[in-house]
């Protein structure tokens, strides 16, 4: 394996200079003339109809421009967690902008555009609501009971979802000893420093551009598109510098006020929502109560395992079916469990929607799996280092539900350092009773990337400069974690020039190509993957340009192990042949061409800078640009 020049190496977060000076801008500090600023009304009860309600003070107050309610905005039912335009199975849509029926404590009930904060908070003050009070319930199992009253439709069951493997039935008549637990998760909010921002715009031809910190730009693109009835070409989303995310602005919640908003009074409309409307308004991690049903033989062998987890999908249907999807395929990977069944089984109910967050799915259910396997371990006499290691899949092993391998998995391996790094670990003083001390580790389980699932691809352009430097156009989402940078970085290492001269244009719906989103560890795992084929791509087309102006072939002719840029040269190894070395970048059109003389050796029609004679060094490119040379063996 060659050595790597870039990758591996330590470099800045491209914009790490930005962010500690202070000269980067979040969304909530970013202005626009004409801007004005959003304060919402949230419902302070759990779930009623609205019977009434008057917004004639708000909209009369001086420095209002717009107030919206149900009454004047879409009513097109959505999904937040939309991320194709023909989806199939289609998401289940229960969300509108504002709704004439509240179903939780923070709901969208109104909200107001004004010239500032003030009088924007001063005009939701003066919305005047009556609400008809409906049935409420909070707790999941309550809600699934046939009397509850519904959220949606006639039930409050959002689906179903089971996977068999083996025979379940047979596995655990043939288990030794049986143990069944329920557990039980609560919902987690996500927390980021950045709140909940956006900044929406509708220009005179009434194309909408919202720019928030979205981990899923095209996805939501889609839904502003169908709940505004515009055509995609009319709606750009952009999402710049983000300061957290964790899951939590993979959808759309609040970042829909200024939308409509700015619809309705065809002005920039900035809102950003507070720590506790975050923390009630926008999503949650899905509370559950998982009951873990498992049959073992004495000398710890699982033979039987099913599972039933009931999630708490909120108000609305969200990530309903994602997240209970992907909880689905995550447990039969982790354990050679030959008879296993899974039952997922999302629920509304008057609480706040829950979403996407770190670990979709896995968190709740291997909390379950794990604590049981603790309880089943005792029981049973053994270490649960033992039971783990008796029952942990090999490398080898296939899924056992879809039959595909997993992977090369190695859950083994790890056990065995962390056994060996516990050598290592001095004892804990308890200062007399004072601390209680545990210690124990678990097996978890979490993909990088959604294939299998749903289409995970995404498109890069590499773009190539008159002076050798490049511009990669990415949708990642960087959330401060640094992907753009590795990006950069790959770039680099393909074309042969430094990370410097790799600038970047991110997450512009406008200008970048399709990316399915950033979430599932698939930031770097999957998008480096498009980069290098891009920038691949990119070396290609120079070498093969060079061929025709060096008069050899594409295969024989290297780029730079370090790039020029301008004014800066470029290092290349000393040409082999007359005519081998030179300066600039391929193709019509050279900052500093010149035509070559007939019978120069060169083929008619291309141009070439100023030749090195055989051993000698490349010339130093006026305008900086890329080295090339030619082998000749």
């Amino acid at each position: 394996m060659k050595e790597l020049t870039y990758i591996g190496k330590s470099y800045p977060v491209q914009d790490a200079a930005a962010k500690a000076t202070g000269e980067l801008l979040y969304v909530d500090d970013m202005t626009m003339p004409r801007m004005l600023y959003a304060k919402a009304l949230f419902s302070p009860v759990a779930h009623a109809r609205i019977k009434r309600i008057d917004t004639t003070a708000a909209e009369a107050l001086p420095g209002v421009w717009a107030v919206a309610t149900y009454q004047n905005t879409p009513q097109t039912r959505f999904n937040s967690t939309t991320r194709f335009y023909m989806q199939a199975p289609a998401p289940i849509e229960t969300e509108r902008i504002f709704d004439d029926t509240v179903r939780f404590v923070g709901d969208r009930v109104a909200a107001v555009a004004a010239e500032t904060e003030d009088i924007a908070q001063a005009a939701i003050d003066l919305i005047e609501v009556e609400y008809e009070p409906l049935p409420v319930v909070t707790d999941p199992l309550e809600a699934m009971r046939e009397d509850a009253y519904p959220l949606h439709g006639s039930s409050n069951i959002a689906l179903r979802i089971e996977k068999n493997s083996g025979d379940v039935t047979k596995g655990f008549q043939e288990a030794d000893r049986v143990f069944e637990d329920t557990y039980r998760t609560p919902a987690v909010h996500h927390c980021a420093i950045e709140p909940h921002t956006a900044i929406a715009e509708v220009d005179a031809q009434g194309r909408l551009t919202v720019t928030a910190p979205y981990q899923n730009t095209f996805g939501e693109r889609i839904v502003l598109s169908r709940i505004f009835g515009l055509p995609l070409s009319k709606v750009r989303v952009v999402s710049p510098t983000m300061g957290g995310a964790f899951g939590g602005k993979m959808e759309s919640s609040v970042e829909l006020i200024p939308a409509a908003l700015a619809m309705l009074c065809r002005r920039p409309v900035k809102f950003t929502a507070t720590r506790r409307e975050c923390m009630v308004s926008t999503r949650v991690r899905h509370a559950s109560v998982i009951t873990v049903k498992t049959g073992v033989k004495n000398d710890g062998t699982i033979v039987a395992q099913e599972i039933t987890a009931i999630t708490n999908t909120g108000a609305y249907a969200s990530s309903a079916g994602n997240v209970i999807g992907a909880m689905s395929a995550k447990v039969f990977k982790g354990y050679k469990t030959p008879n296993m069944r899974f039952v997922g089984i999302p629920v509304y109910t008057n609480t706040p929607v829950a979403g996407a967050m770190r670990g979709y799915g896995s968190p709740q259910v291997f909390f379950a799996m794990e604590r049981q396997l603790y309880k089943i371990a005792g029981a049973l006499g053994m270490n649960y280092t033992e039971l783990q290691m008796k029952n942990l899949v090999d490398p080898e092993d296939s899924d056992l539900f879809a039959g595909h391998p997993i992977g090369n998995p190695r859950p083994k391996d790890c056990v065995r350092r962390a056994m060996a790094l516990r050598q290592n670990w001095p004892d804990m003083d308890d200062e007399d009773g004072k601390y209680l001390i545990g210690e124990g580790w678990a097996m978890g389980l979490h993909g990088s990337g959604a294939f299998s699932s749903q289409i995970d691809q995404n498109c890069m352009v590499v773009k190539m400069n008159d002076d050798g430097t490049c511009v990669l156009h990415s949708g990642t989402h960087d959330m401060g974690n640094g992907q753009l940078m590795v990006q950069i970085q790959v770039v680099a290492e393909t074309l042969g020039i430094p990370p410097e001269q790799v600038a970047c244009v991110a997450s512009d719906t406008d200008v970048c190509g399709w990316n399915l989103g950033d979430f599932s560890s698939r930031g770097v795992y999957v998008s480096c993957g498009a980069v290098q084929k891009a920038a691949e791509d990119a070396a290609a087309q120079l070498r093969c340009a060079a061929a025709g102006l060096l008069g050899g072939q594409a295969e024989d002719t290297d780029l730079p192990v370090q790039g020029g840029g301008a004014g800066n040269g470029a290092a290349v190894a000393p040409a082999r042949r007359r005519h081998a070395g030179a300066a600039g970048t391929t193709g019509q059109g050279l900052p500093h061409q010149r035509q070559l003389p007939p019978g120069s050796g060169h083929r008619p029609g291309y141009r070439h800078c100023a030749a090195a004679p055989a051993g000698g060094a490349a010339p130093r490119p006026r305008h900086g640009g890329l080295c090339l040379s030619q082998r000749q063996e």
